[in-house]
């Protein structure tokens, strides 16, 4: 009797169990719960239309700790219920309070960073200039039939004593960071201008560009142009070989800086910025991630092996097709390392016969008086300044000037 007492003292508190509806507080952690399950890798690329990139076993595991923290905290409003809820706003208001509060100190003028040719964070409204030239650059690229930040240019000269010189480079063709006037391929056409001569400049630049990239537009889609002499405006980024990009833990036009902190920007764009700077400069240091890393790997001896097959490809090209070749070596400033990979690429050039001008040296000595950061396109911005493309511009026109085979071109001294 006993046995069957418990048991039917036993049975009703399980049905109870079962068939009792869960309270609010339950309703609300079990839904944060099944939020941090379905909040994976998989579910992120499926809504994203596979765009999201989880490429490194860092991100995949801060995934999964993100996952877990939204599970604790479903099962712990379980628990504790109304205390928990309680407990979680005390903590989101106390965290409010104190990014507003780092909001304004960041904002102040003292923090603005702008002293130090290696800042460790830039204020989000140097960031804004910055968005603003490129937003301009990107909507007057929707009009180019290749997407470059320049007008169309018909496959033929419209002139034929007109003299025509394709210019392939990256984002310091395309312009990042400055207006048109200041792109040195710009200002190039302007000296041409100013002197009198008929010179015509394509202007083929786009963001992120390799040589190899600009080698295989050369062939595809240059090659139905008729051009009298091509420039390859080498950075030195360009080497890369493996179409690899520059990783960061959280970068510009990823999944969190979209989703999360963009929105977030609106309100507290200094902190933001302030600690996505830190993250990513954290986690370079520990992990397979950051710029030098990168370009590291560009400057290996594997690489410039693959590199230099490439320059031979291109230097053969222009030979069957009558094509005048010349590399021109833009440095963004006159930081001692950019020579350092200037140096390694040089020999590869000489290897196969190809045409350069170092710029390297003339920007050394003209604006070696000048902080690095005064070169800068704007504030947030590393790429080339108005001093450093009016000098790009004087002497690429100096060094057409005598190599031109139309001596109609020379100048009158």
């Amino acid at each position: 009797m006993t046995k069957l007492g418990h048991g039917a003292a036993y049975a009703p508190s399980v049905r109870q169990f079962i068939m009792a509806k869960p309270c609010k507080y339950e309703i609300v952690g079990y839904s944060i719960i099944a939020f941090g399950i379905f909040f994976n890798e998989f579910t992120i690329k499926y809504i994203l239309k596979w765009g999201a990139r989880f490429n490194s076993p860092l991100k995949i595991f801060l995934l999964i700790i993100f996952q877990l923290i939204i599970i604790s905290i479903g099962i712990f409003i379980i628990r504790d219920k109304k205390e928990a809820i309680i407990k979680l706003i005390t903590i989101s208001l106390s965290t409010i309070v104190i990014l507003l509060f780092l909001e304004l100190i960041l904002s102040l003028k003292i923090f603005n960073n702008l002293s130090s040719e290696n800042p460790i964070w830039i204020p989000a409204k140097y960031k804004n200039i910055s968005a603003e030239f490129n937003r301009i650059h990107k909507e007057n690229s929707k009009n180019n039939e290749h997407g470059f930040n320049d007008v169309n240019h018909t496959k033929l000269k419209k002139n034929n004593s007109t003299f025509r010189i394709a210019i392939l480079g990256d984002s310091f063709v395309w312009g990042a960071g400055i207006p048109d006037s200041i792109i040195w391929t710009n200002k190039l056409a302007k000296i041409f201008k100013e002197k009198g001569l008929d010179c015509e400049i394509l202007s083929w630049g786009k963001n992120s560009w390799s040589t190899l990239d600009e080698y295989n537009f050369m062939i595809k889609e240059g090659s139905k142009y008729k051009y009298d002499f091509l420039i390859y405006a080498f950075v030195v980024n360009d080497p890369v070989m493996d179409s690899s990009l520059p990783e960061d833990l959280i970068f510009l036009d990823g999944f969190i800086s979209k989703y999360f902190l963009y929105p977030m920007s609106l309100v507290i764009p200094n902190d933001i910025s302030f600690f996505t700077a830190i993250i990513n400069n954290i986690t370079s240091i520990y992990f397979d991630l950051g710029y030098m890393k990168w370009i590291n790997k560009i400057y290996s001896n594997d690489n410039l092996i693959k590199y230099s097959t490439l320059i031979g490809k291109i230097k053969n090209y222009c030979d069957t097709n009558n094509i005048k070749l010349c590399f021109v070596m833009t440095p963004e400033n006159h930081g001692v390392q950019l020579k350092t990979y200037f140096d390694k690429i040089i020999p590869i050039l000489n290897e196969h016969y190809v045409p350069y001008l170092n710029l390297y040296p003339n920007v050394s000595i003209e604006l070696g008086d000048y902080p690095n950061r005064a070169l800068w396109a704007n504030p947030a911005d590393g790429h080339p300044g108005n001093l450093v493309t009016e000098l790009y511009a004087k002497y690429v026109f100096e060094y057409l000037n005598k190599e031109l085979p139309n001596q109609a071109l020379k100048l009158t001294e």
